[in-house]
């Protein structure tokens, strides 16, 4: 997350859309706001069933993931409800400005916390008692200082291994160098403003030769560059030229990246302004992010063979975020749509952050010490929850008529199996029907929607068809309430999609 300058501290049926309404609307009744046609042959690759991460401060593990002998049982539950895949990202900020505790590290001066054998362990229970791998960060902040790539090999051999020895089922994805390298320049105390993409390179090689001459690190894949918001320019001049030297020179192995990491946030607090809703659920934001990743995902797979993970993303930079923005509805709408939209382009994972404190985090933990905590869901863990039935499904093409800001997708796993809509409602004042065509008749369908009485609503008030996560269990309060939808003489499914709203129809064979 961008802060280097500063600190960072899934409807009811109709009859309860919105929480407010006590009767149904028949569809009959509704304007039509869209119409949907899909043709039921699948495109590309199957969703992964771990698309869907997390992405936390590696300061704040064991508040969030708890000790090994009082484990936060409600938050690893809520990780455990997106799937039984996974990824946990440990590292942003704090990544970078924490340093092992074993040895006196080469920069002390940027040293803001301290990793102890107890950090460690808190990651690896989390990852055993989830199944999900870690992704975790290491400071190349401290790379400007003498021995600092041997103080990094020293931290993971001698701090980080011998606790993942003791945690058989604790898994490791892989060792993330460096966070938002390309804002480093920003920051007098990790790098002059003359900071290169050609000096970034040449600190992350001094890492990667380390790391691939010890006989410890030499298998663990690593992966670059942590970009920072990248644009098409910095993907092709930065990305690309940074995978290319440590891939492809002549001192290199094909081993030396075995992933590519980017960060996004789309909507950024510049000074004197203020993001907006409106903002936030702009076609703008849809259109620049989906031809930068698409950019970044083209060329990682053509060029070196590799694929991109999301591996920090929220709605609104810099920390906290933006209230009444990203807490709210409208991010649930935003997140689910962007998640689609990345799994739709072929990024691998994507992992949401969360930095404590701030306003776009899907999770909230406060803990009084003791092994006590008081777990909050937010908004946004509502749209990680409802992407869950798109995961193992391939997407399938989809031509939404709308002049309405209403996104669509559709997934399958074959040309006659059961179809997974999604209707997502990002305008800030339509609602009314929505049809859907199908290239070939199914039969009948459910719906429900993740609702909320409006875009600025609550987690209060928001609903995941018709019920809540329970903060006390981490477990829905009660089964979805689902309407049964069953398709006119013409083949076509009607629904009436709320405002506020995100509608998932599951169409049976």
């Amino acid at each position: 997350m961008f802060c280097h300058l500063m600190s960072r501290g899934p409807i009811v049926a109709a009859m309860l859309v919105g929480a407010s309404l006590l009767f149904s609307i028949p569809s009959s009744l509704s304007a039509q706001v869209a119409t949907v046609q899909i043709t039921r042959t699948p495109q590309g690759s199957a969703v992964p069933s771990d698309f869907v991460g997390i992405s936390i401060e590696n300061s704040i593990g064991q508040t969030y993931f708890g000790t090994i002998s009082a484990p936060n049982t409600v938050f690893l539950q809520l990780l455990k409800n997106l799937g039984s895949s996974g990824s946990l990202r440990i590292g942003g900020d704090t990544g970078d400005t924490s340093c092992w505790s074993g040895q006196a590290a080469p920069d002390p001066s940027i040293c803001a916390y301290q990793l102890t054998s107890a950090d460690f362990s808190s990651w690896a229970m989390a990852s055993a008692q989830t199944g999900w791998p870690m992704l975790i960060g290491v400071s190349l902040a401290q790379a400007e200082s003498t021995g600092a790539p041997q103080y990094i090999v020293n931290e993971i051999t001698q701090g980080l291994v011998p606790v993942l020895q003791q945690h058989p089922k604790a898994k490791l994805l892989g060792i993330e160098l460096g966070n938002e390298i390309n804002l480093y320049y920003l920051n007098p105390a990790f790098r002059p403003s003359t900071y290169s993409v050609a000096n970034q390179v040449s600190d992350l090689q001094s890492y990667v030769s380390a790391l691939k001459s010890n006989a410890t690190t030499k298998g663990m894949t690593l992966t670059v560059p942590a970009y920072y918001d990248p644009s098409v320019n910095s993907i092709e001049q930065g990305v690309d030229v940074i995978v290319q030297d440590l891939t492809k020179c002549a001192k290199c192995v094909a081993s030396n990246v075995g992933l590519v990491t980017l960060h996004e946030y789309p909507l950024t607090l510049n000074k004197g302004q203020v993001p907006t809703i409106a903002q936030l659920l702009s076609n703008t934001i849809d259109t620049n992010t989906e031809q930068v990743f698409t950019q970044a995902v083209s060329d990682a797979t053509a060029k070196f063979g590799l694929s991109v993970q999301l591996d920090e993303s929220g709605s609104v930079s810099v920390d906290p975020g933006q209230p009444g923005v990203s807490n709210v509805q409208a991010a649930v709408l935003w997140e689910l749509d962007f998640a689609l939209d990345m799994a739709r382009i072929g990024m691998r994972r994507a992992n949401f952050h969360i930095h404590d404190g701030s306003y776009y985090i899907p999770i909230q933990v406060n803990s009084t010490g003791a092994g006590s905590y008081q777990v909050e869901v937010m908004p946004t863990y509502y749209s990680l929850y409802g992407f869950g039935a798109a995961k193992g499904q391939q997407f399938l093409p989809v031509t939404t008529t709308t002049s309405a800001n209403i996104r669509a997708y559709a997934l399958s796993t074959c040309s006659t199996c059961p179809i997974t809509v999604y209707l997502i409602n990002k305008d800030l004042t339509a609602s009314g029907s929505v049809q859907i065509s199908l290239s070939a008749p199914a039969t009948n369908a459910t719906y429900f929607e993740i609702a909320a009485p409006s875009l600025s609503s609550t987690v209060q008030n928001i609903t995941y068809g018709g019920v809540q996560f329970s903060n006390s269990t981490g477990q829905l309060t009660g089964p979805v309430q689902t309407q049964t939808i069953q398709p006119d003489v013409n083949g076509n499914y009607t629904v009436t999609l709320d405002n506020a709203a995100a509608g998932i129809l599951t169409i049976q064979p």
